[in-house]
C-alpha cells in the first residue's frame, strides 16, 4: 500500500481554543516526526454557511475535502491529545477500507451492555474508488435525517454503518488507536454528575481506558475548564 500524502488535521472554534491550543504541541510534533502535514481549523464558519449545518457535519465535511489533495486524512478532536507517537498512518489503514474510527468509550465487540457503537471524535479517511460514495451518502443523511442530531457526525457514520450496503467501507478499531479515554476524566463534574457515568451503579463503564501505550487521550465529555486542568495535572508530559 503506497501512501503519498497525508494530512493530520486538528481544530475548534473559539470555545475550544485554550484547550487546542494546550494539546496542540502533540499533534505537530507527531506530523512533523513521520513527515506528514499538519493544519489547524479554528474558525468554520464559512463551511457552516455554505453546507447549512452545524459544526460536528463540518468537520467530516473538511475532511473529505482535502481528499482532493491528500491520500489519507486523520481528524484529530481539540481535546484530544497524542501521547504514543510512534504509530504511523500504515498501522491505522489497509487496502480494504476508506473509513477508520475506533469503538466509542463505553463500547466494544464483547461488551456485556451490547452496545458496538463507534466514535468519530478521531478519525480517518482513506482516498479510494469507495470514498466518494461514502461522502455522497453522508452528506445526504446529515441534510435529511440527522441535520438537528445533537451527535451529529457520529450519528450519520453509524447509520450508515449499521444500515447501508457501504458498511464493508468501514474499519472500527480497537480503543487503543483512536478512543481511549482516561479514567480520571471522572474527576470532571461532568462525569461525576452523570449517573450512567459514575458510581456503583454507572451503566456505561469506560471499556479499555487509556494509557501510556495508547496513541492519544481523548478528554471526552468534559467541560473545557475540566480539559484544561486534567492536560495541566494529568497530561504534562504530552504539552
Amino acid at each position: 500500500m503506497l501512501i503519498k500524502k497525508v494530512l493530520i488535521l486538528t481544530g475548534g472554534d473559539s470555545n475550544m481554543r485554550n484547550v487546542l491550543d494546550l494539546t496542540l504541541p502533540s499533534k505537530e510534533k507527531y506530523a512533523k516526526k513521520h513527515g506528514y502535514d499538519f493544519i489547524v481549523k479554528r474558525s468554520f464558519d464559512e463551511e457552516m454557511i455554505k453546507y447549512n449545518l452545524g459544526l460536528g457535519f463540518i468537520r467530516a465535511i473538511m475532511v473529505f475535502n482535502y481528499l482532493e489533495e491528500y491520500d489519507v486524512v486523520m481528524w484529530i478532536d481539540g481535546d484530544s491529545i497524542i501521547t504514543n507517537d510512534s504509530f504511523s498512518i500504515e498501522q491505522f489503514i489497509n487496502d480494504s477500507h476508506c473509513f477508520y474510527a475506533s469503538y466509542d468509550w463505553h463500547c466494544c465487540e464483547n461488551s456485556k451492555f451490547n452496545r458496538y457503537s463507534f466514535s468519530t471524535g478521531n478519525f480517518i479517511v482513506k482516498k479510494d474508488k469507495n470514498t466518494s460514495k461514502l461522502f455522497n451518502a453522508f452528506l445526504d443523511f446529515s441534510k435529511k435525517v440527522f441535520k438537528n442530531d445533537p451527535l451529529a457526525e457520529q450519528a450519520v457514520f453509524n447509520f450508515i454503518y449499521e444500515n447501508t450496503e457501504l458498511k464493508n467501507l468501514f474499519s472500527i478499531l480497537n480503543h487503543k488507536y483512536l478512543g481511549s479515554v482516561p479514567t480520571c476524566v471522572k474527576k470532571v463534574n461532568n462525569w461525576i454528575n452523570h449517573p450512567e457515568r459514575f458510581g456503583s451503579e454507572a451503566t456505561c463503564p469506560i471499556e479499555n481506558p487509556w494509557n501510556s501505550e495508547c496513541f492519544l487521550a481523548h478528554l471526552t465529555g468534559c467541560s473545557n475548564e475540566g480539559r484544561i486542568e486534567l492536560l495541566i495535572n494529568d497530561f504534562a508530559e504530552y504539552l
